[in-house]
């Protein structure tokens, strides 16, 4: 779960941050892991175009292929 990890590294940011553990150095190998297994973003093919989509927190954007005709009106 790479929330309790980073909740557990977000510690070191403090102006009193607690020495670096272990548990610490297991959590950064955790989310490095977790981020190479992530899935590989492709160019859209042809006839589909990219959609970015933002959400209204503006905390993260999701990125969508659609088909050029999933856009027209029905």
């Amino acid at each position: 779960n790479i929330a309790a990890d980073r909740v557990l590294l977000n510690k070191r940011l403090k102006k009193e941050a607690p020495s670096w553990t272990q548990e610490m150095t297991q959590a950064v190998k955790r989310i490095k892991k977790q981020v190479r297994e992530l899935p590989v973003m492709s160019l859209p093919g042809p006839g589909k175009r990219l959609l970015n989509v933002t959400p209204a927190n503006n905390f993260g954007e999701l990125f969508s292929k659609r088909k050029a005709e999933d856009d027209k009106e029905k």
